[in-house]
């Protein structure tokens, strides 16, 4: 038997407000991660370029803001890790050309994010990381071109190579 929930008189709060957190623009994703001897970390994805999307990290009970990172209305971000390297890409949807989409690395000399590589994205609004035995993978949800608004376009896929140490394009 279905009981609407306006109906049921009984309290219902399973699930409480442990913090309000205030970004710059709105937020259209986040990406909630671990570092290894660092701890727990927030990145958000926020429309607004300037101050950008905010990394916070987790201290005390509570995320705190940590690091401004430029992004052009950033929709989704993405943490991956390769071998014992730490990244963070994000998903910009600004159409202008070229658009790029940027991979940082978590530099633990500078306890930053750090930019580590561009690639050509059209209106990016995702990316999934994935493995295949010992190959490692970034996928790239594209949504249209930014030149004519073609919907018509390609998802990419990257591959890690290990010789290079940077992401090329697999599949286009």
């Amino acid at each position: 038997m279905w009981i609407l929930l306006l109906q049921n008189k009984e309290r219902l709060d399973y699930v409480e407000d442990h913090q309000d957190l205030y970004t710059s623009s709105e937020t259209f994703d986040l990406e909630v991660f671990a570092i290894p001897s660092e701890g727990l970390f927030m990145a958000t994805a926020n429309r607004d370029s300037q101050p950008g999307s905010g990394i916070y990290k987790w201290k005390d009970g509570t995320f705190h803001l940590y690091q401004n990172i430029s992004t052009q209305e950033a929709r989704a971000w993405k943490h991956f890790t390769i071998q014992d390297k730490v990244f963070l890409v994000v998903a910009n949807s600004r159409e202008v050309e070229p658009e790029l989409s940027v991979i940082y690395q978590w530099s633990f000399r500078w306890q930053r994010f750090v930019r580590y590589q561009a690639v050509e994205t059209h209106s990016a609004l995702d990316w999934e990381a994935f493995r295949i035995h010992n190959d490692s993978f970034l996928a790239v949800a594209n949504h249209r071109r930014a030149r004519d608004s073609n919907h018509n376009i390609h998802s990419v896929i990257y591959r890690w190579n290990p010789q290079t140490k940077v992401l090329s394009k697999t599949c286009s």
